[in-house]
């Protein structure tokens, strides 16, 4: 009798270790630490708005605020102008194993429970009128489809300003939102909100702003929208869906385009933290791209056209639209391409502008003197438009006396439409003479390049 019990004992055991490891209700194990985008049961990148990893449904798992985090809020959708359109919405918890909080396709034509708020600075109206399920604009589906096959996306209509439609829980935190937006055309500003506390209390990431050329991220406290916490050169398809993440963490905030990160928001490691600049010349990273000085304190130190040092090489085709002057001249749309053979002349305009030479550009460079020296800590440049990849492997050198260099950094980016800077010194030693050591058949091309450092 007793073999017969254990035996039936052992039998349920079994069944109930079987039972167990098919209950998808049970949580899985979380990677989340707070000190990143949780990737547990996620092979995508953030922001690519493709993750199916995650087979909960809403409600699932108990979701529970973490009691340490310093931003909260619902997130939502809106434009500042213009028409846009947003599909895929979705919300992810990062600490509970990935528990979808929300997740909405809007094929069936069904919106989410929206709070309507009049965004800081609007004066609409705080109702729904102005936000429709329509069709896909781009018609992401086939003629013969019936009706409700057809994808449908969720079109916000602003002819005034502040259409802001939030969803959710305020107090959600250490989360994930991923959509798909789309402006209707160039003018249109698409608003992504975030950790919205109520419509005094949020962040928005807008797209699309200066006739579709900036992206900035805000803050808003306590009803007063302070200067963009980031903004960068980024230009929205208009043919097709751009993809967006925010990782909303512990203690920071990052944000995805395109499954690329493209801005960290006070994150204390993040060393490209945009402060206020307070220097009297203003460069082109900020005049023409908004950024402000990598670090606080800092400044910039503009270089006269007559200490610019280069290779005295020329230029591609004796062009005088490329001298090497163009690096230090605050426009991004100038830029400097060196000819490698020098003609020996006493012309001074064939000295600055040079005569055809051979093609070989291995030993071009371009940089600055300053007199009294400077306390370099960051570099920013931006590349030639459409070359950016000739930059990989271009060496940042420091010389006391113009002769004996020393290396200081290496350019690992080939980015593209923006700025990159780069921390390449702590602002302790004084440098008189620095230059870019161009890698080869990089060609002298470079559009801007900017010193930052200690002011005296």
């Amino acid at each position: 009798m007793k073999k017969l019990l254990a035996m039936l004992l052992a039998v349920s055991m079994i069944f109930v270790l079987v039972a167990c490891s098919n209950d998808p209700e049970l949580p899985g194990p979380t990677t989340d630490s707070g000190n990143g985008p949780d990737t547990s049961n996620n092979t995508n990148k953030p922001g690519d708005n493709t993750n199916t990893g995650n087979t909960n449904k809403p409600g699932s798992n108990e979701w529970q605020p973490a009691t340490d985090a310093k931003w909260s809020g619902a997130v939502g959708i809106g434009t500042e102008s213009g028409i846009a359109y947003f599909d895929n919405l979705k919300v992810s918890s990062k600490q509970s194993n990935k528990m979808t909080m929300l997740e909405n396709k809007l094929e069936e034509g069904a919106l989410p429970e929206l709070k309507c708020y009049t965004s800081v600075g609007g004066n609409w109206d705080k109702d729904t009128a102005d936000i429709t399920i329509v069709e896909d604009p781009l018609g992401e589906y086939t003629e013969e489809t019936e009706e409700t096959a057809k994808n449908h996306v969720a079109s916000v209509n602003n002819d005034m300003t502040g259409t802001m439609a939030t969803f959710g829980d305020t107090q959600w935190n250490v989360y994930q939102f991923s959509l798909k937006a789309l402006p209707a055309d160039e003018n249109a500003v698409v608003n992504v909100y975030f950790c919205v506390k109520d419509e005094n209390n949020y962040f928005v990431l807008s797209l699309g702003e200066n006739g579709n050329t900036k992206a900035t991220c805000y803050q808003v406290k306590d009803g007063e929208k302070t200067n963009a916490a980031f903004t960068i050169t980024y230009k929205m398809s208009l043919e097709e869906y751009t993809p967006v993440g925010i990782n909303v963490g512990r203690e920071f905030i990052d944000i995805y385009l395109d499954g690329v990160q493209k801005l960290s928001v006070f994150n204390p490691e993040f060393e490209n933290q945009y402060y206020d600049y307070k220097g009297e010349t203003v460069p082109s990273s900020i005049t023409e791209s908004g950024y402000g000085a990598p670090g606080e304190n800092l400044v910039y130190f503009p270089v006269a056209a007559d200490n610019v040092l280069h290779d005295g090489k020329g230029t591609w085709g004796a062009s005088v639209a490329n001298i090497a002057s163009n690096v230090f001249d605050m426009q991004m749309s100038t830029f400097y391409d060196c000819d490698e053979k020098k003609a020996t002349t006493e012309h001074v305009d064939d000295i600055a502008f040079g005569i055809a030479g051979d093609g070989t550009y291995e030993t071009a460079y371009v940089g600055a003197y300053f007199e009294n020296g400077i306390k370099l800590t960051h570099i920013r440049h931006s590349a030639r438009s459409g070359y950016a990849s000739r930059l990989v492997g271009t060496v940042l050198q420091v010389s006391d006396d113009g002769n004996t260099w020393t290396d200081l950094y290496t350019i690992e980016d080939g980015v593209e439409g923006d700025y990159i800077t780069n921390k390449v010194a702590n602002g302790e030693t004084a440098y008189k003479y620095i230059r870019l050591s161009f890698a080869a058949e990089a060609y002298g091309n470079i559009a801007e390049l900017e010193f930052w450092g200690i002011a005296e």
